[in-house]
């Protein structure tokens, strides 16, 4: 029901920004919503961090070519936004917090996730994981080193 209203408020926008901003709110309900299903959440945590980064490169383009004016306030716009607040009130009303499988660690060691990320950090794995660092590394310190200060592509804060 959230993500309907949070798909609703992004068809009735028409500015660039609050688009991309509902666009990253409908990929937070949608992790949450995987992390609950799911056995393991690091499926939903891997999503939502590949789609927040995505869209955090395309709001930064969006900001650079967009002029700097304000959203018209409408009042239509303004009666969904207090319809999502609501109704995100009252979809998480129903939360227990002592209904979350996550909080007891007691049995943490012996499941199956340990086993899985243990998997994935043992030395068997790790000359993989240390060459993965290196290369993001290696692309980090060329990427900066080609971009040149004078023509990055965002406005500096003195125009």
């Amino acid at each position: 029901m959230l993500i309907m209203i949070v798909l609703l408020a992004f068809v009735l926008t028409n500015h660039p920004l609050i688009m991309g901003a509902s666009l990253m709110l409908t990929s937070m309900v949608m992790g949450v919503t995987l992390a609950q299903l799911a056995s393991t959440t690091w499926i939903a945590y891997m999503l939502v961090m590949i789609f927040v980064s995505g869209m955090m490169i395309i709001i930064l383009y969006m900001a650079s070519l967009s002029s700097n004016e304000i959203v018209p306030p409408n009042t239509f716009t303004k009666k969904s936004y207090a319809l999502l607040i609501f109704m995100s009130v009252v979809v998480s009303w129903g939360y227990s917090k002592t209904d979350n499988h996550l909080i007891d660690l007691s049995n943490f060691y012996t499941s199956p996730l340990f086993k899985i990320v243990y998997k994935t950090y043992s030395q068997l794995m790790s000359p993989a994981t240390i060459l993965i660092i290196i290369y993001l590394l290696v692309v980090l310190i060329t990427a900066v080193s080609i971009i040149n200060v004078s023509k990055v592509p965002l406005r500096t804060s003195g125009e």
